[in-house]
């Protein structure tokens, strides 16, 4: 895990360290042909106008000494307007390289970014705040741009210009390098105005985050409802006001330090010219300096303000790229929680699910979380098991039900017969293979499963249905939402299968998504289906009616069902009563009233409610 960047780690430290040196290899390596141009193209761009004054330097000396100047002057002349002519076009290619390099990096780093949270366990999204994730994904991504690309050649082409002036002038002659570090003492305030600004751009990043943390969790539809339902609008605002207030202060005292940096290298440069001309003009005076020199050390002196100048306001800019990339490769370098698969045993059943003596317990949150994208605060508990020794099968053609009360384990079952989890112990086989544990590059087996709340995309509700398939035919589709007993539905809205779902599937009720997803299930035609509560919000007419049409579809189909509507499980051929996370009755529903167990008394208390 990356510490925080700290103001005085500074630049060099950063790019010393291994694992920044590894990412920047990963994602610079497939660029080199384009950084070599860009690098050739820098070089070339800055030569020419530290080459220019030697040719002013040369025109003045024609009309000072030159019986005839005005030959030497208008060839001279069509020189440098040549030089400017190539030089600009040169600038303008250069920085076109720079910005189609600069955001095919960062395309990258974005592709990156995304697979690796994409990878990352079940866990991490239920502790990580959305918000932070697409922050990292955004802002801080493409503040990092500019330390890759145009803020980079800045700074070379700045470095270049200024070593390419102090060489000329040394080969010209060596005093006038004493009047050039005139401009020296500017560098200590540059350093220290970057040092202090630093801790400050990382601070920015927190605060963007936070922003857009508060942003993604009220403005959407659920949000919204809830703060006008029970929430205080005005406080709310005020919360959100005091995070902008921050953020606020934190850029004002960025800016006010590049502002510090700019009046301090103009006021330096005006110093810096009076005393060249001061110093150049003594020089004159003792027949060691000729006017052309003199002028030539004037533009030199001139010329290097600008990059004293971009190196003053580049640095701090740098600055902050380097803390968007501290966060952006903390991300990276995170290693994601791999629990290793128990593949000692074997599978019973070559068709369906298989639990094998299972325990298990949620990992620990300090094992699964990047702490700048949520809060770890919960303790473990290495003897808290949410499952204990579960062990049953449900072959390919059977419905085995789960009941028990809120928080026993049910929908923890059904996490790892989905393969969302790998157990602590025990073995979990779909179809014969173990559970993958979520990861997306372990081959699972054809398992679909349906939730109370069935997630829908801000997509058509065609898109949403056919999701992961990719080309589905238009009678597969009907019939999928006709066997889930929604395609009437879908038919007569205006945009038919076309109608956007809204955020979450907004806007449509909760028994719609749930059918959709029940129809996203059947399509895909899975040898294990995991229906948890699955059916919660829909009338009794309507569960009836799509019941019977799953018995049909998924007559070959393992199916595990968890509800709480005991009518709905009636009908299993084996029930599993689970009570503190294990299996404490096994039986039909017959059997089980029979026993007189808890089952008996959650279906007496269900008839009393009824």
């Amino acid at each position: 895990m990356f510490a925080t960047l700290q103001a005085h780690s500074g630049i060099t430290a950063f790019l010393r360290r291994k694992d920044v040196r590894k990412h920047l290899r990963i994602f610079l390596r497939p660029n080199a042909s384009q950084f070599v141009a860009v690098g050739a193209l820098t070089l070339v761009t800055t030569a020419i106008p530290v080459a220019i004054p030697l040719i002013y330097r040369h025109i003045f000396n024609i009309l000072v000494f030159s019986p005839h100047p005005l030959k030497g002057i208008f060839a001279w002349a069509g020189v440098v307007a040549a030089l400017g002519l190539v030089n600009g076009g040169l600038s303008i290619v250069l920085s076109r390289a720079s910005l189609r390099l600069g955001y095919g990096l960062i395309a990258d780093l974005q592709a990156a970014l995304y697979d690796k949270f994409q990878r990352m366990p079940i866990g991490f999204f239920a502790r990580a705040k959305t918000g932070a994730i697409l922050s990292r994904l955004t802002n801080e991504v493409n503040a990092a741009e500019s330390m890759l690309s145009t803020n980079l050649v800045s700074i070379v082409r700045s470095v270049l210009t200024l070593v390419g002036a102090s060489v000329v002038l040394a080969f010209v002659n060596y005093r006038l390098l004493v009047l050039l570090v005139l401009v020296a003492p500017s560098l200590w305030f540059v350093r220290r105005q970057t040092r202090l600004a630093l801790s400050r751009a990382y601070e920015s990043f927190q605060l963007f985050a936070e922003m857009s943390v508060r942003a993604e969790q009220h403005l959407n539809v659920s949000g919204a409802t809830v703060v006008k339902l029970y929430g205080d609008a005005e406080h709310e605002l005020s919360r959100f006001v005091r995070v902008a207030d921050r953020l606020r202060d934190c850029m004002v005292a960025i800016r006010e330090r590049l502002l510090n940096l700019d009046a301090a290298i103009n006021t330096l440069g005006v110093l810096a010219m009076a005393g060249a001309l001061a110093g150049g003009g003594w020089l004159v005076t003792r027949h060691q300096l000729n006017i052309g020199t003199l002028v030539l050390l004037l533009f030199y002196v001139g010329i290097v303000q600008q990059p004293m100048s971009v190196l003053a306001t580049s640095r701090l800019e740098f600055a902050r790229s380097l803390a968007a990339m501290e966060r952006v490769f903390e991300v990276l370098e995170f290693d994601v929680p791999t629990a290793p698969i128990d593949a000692t045993g074997q599978a019973s059943l070559r068709r369906g699910i298989e639990f094998s003596d299972v325990c298990f317990r949620y990992p620990d949150p300090g094992t699964v979380m990047i702490p700048s994208l949520g809060q770890v605060v919960e303790a473990s508990d290495d003897s808290d098991f949410e499952l204990r020794n579960v062990s049953f099968v449900a072959p390919a053609g059977r419905i085995v039900a789960l009941v028990g009360a809120t928080g026993s384990g049910k929908s923890t079952i059904a996490a790892l017969a989905a393969g969302l989890y790998v157990p602590d112990s025990g073995n979990v086989w779909v179809d014969g293979v173990p559970a993958s544990g979520g990861s997306i590059d372990v081959p699972r087996p054809s398992v679909a499963f349906v939730t109370q709340d069935a997630y829908l995309f801000h997509d058509t509700i065609r898109e949403n249905i056919i999701f992961g398939l990719g080309d589905v035919s238009d009678r597969d589709l009907i019939d999928a939402c006709k066997a889930a007993q929604i395609h009437e539905r879908l038919h007569n809205l205006p945009a038919g299968y076309n109608t956007i779902a809204g955020e979450r599937g907004a806007r449509l009720s909760g028994g719609e998504r749930q059918r959709i997803a029940i129809a996203r299930a059947i399509l895909r035609r899975p040898s294990v289906v995991i229906l948890d509560e699955a059916t919660a919000h829909l009338d009794n007419i309507t569960e009836a009616a799509l019941s019977h049409a799953l018995t049909e579809v998924f007559a070959d189909t393992a199916r595990l069902v968890i509800a709480h509507r005991l009518s709905t499980v009636a009908a299993a051929d084996e029930i599993l009563v689970i009570d503190g996370g294990r299996i404490t009755e096994v039986g039909t529903h017959q059997t089980l009233i029979e026993a007189g167990g808890s089952y008996a008394q959650l279906h007496a208390a269900y008839l009393t409610s009824a």
